[in-house]
């Protein structure tokens, strides 16, 4: 019996070692040349707020969330640091003002011909598009997830005009074609 207890607890210790994990996974690594390809958006969000100062204080003056959809976008990364970004999608834009008032929604058609250079930084995992038309792709994006199939990138960046701060914030998802 001591002997089929030894045996057993073997065969369950070489399992347990043998069992591997995620290590078989292969990575798919995030460099130019596995980024580069043709990409269709398939998701686009954001949120603009707008603020100013008043008496020390930031006082909120509007929101405006927007969600694309009806997609027929493609983003295009060449292996010579260029890209294009072109089609045309639907935005739903809620604007919300600070005054109570009820939120305002706009449907409109957007149509994107832009083009430019890109740079990878894979270590703090950026991409920086420098765009011609400066339309959507423009300015450094995280890229928040990257595989064989999907590429997904955000950015969140402020501007200050004339006493009003502009926050930005957008999310584009992509699928590799």
């Amino acid at each position: 019996m001591k002997l089929l207890k030894s045996i057993i607890l073997f065969l369950t210790v070489t399992a347990l070692v043998n069992c591997s994990g995620t290590d078989d996974v292969p990575v798919f690594e995030l460099t130019s040349g596995n980024l580069n390809g043709t990409y269709e958006v398939t998701q686009l969000r954001g949120e603009n707020k707008t603020s100013t100062m008043a008496s020390g204080q930031t006082v909120d003056i509007a929101t405006e969330s927007f969600d694309g959809d009806t997609f027929q976008v493609a983003l295009v990364l060449s292996s010579n640091g260029s890209f294009t970004y072109s089609g045309a999608y639907r935005k739903v834009t809620v604007t919300t003002l600070n005054n109570g008032s009820a939120p305002v929604q706009e449907t409109s058609i957007i149509t994107e011909d832009s083009s430019g250079t890109y740079s990878l930084d894979a270590l703090n995992k950026r991409i920086t598009f420098t765009d011609t038309n400066t339309g959507v792709i423009n300015g450094i994006f995280d890229i928040t997830s990257f595989n064989e199939n999907q590429l997904v990138l955000s950015k969140e960046s402020e501007s200050t005009d004339n006493q009003i701060t502009t926050t930005e914030k957008i999310t584009i998802t992509l699928e590799r074609q």
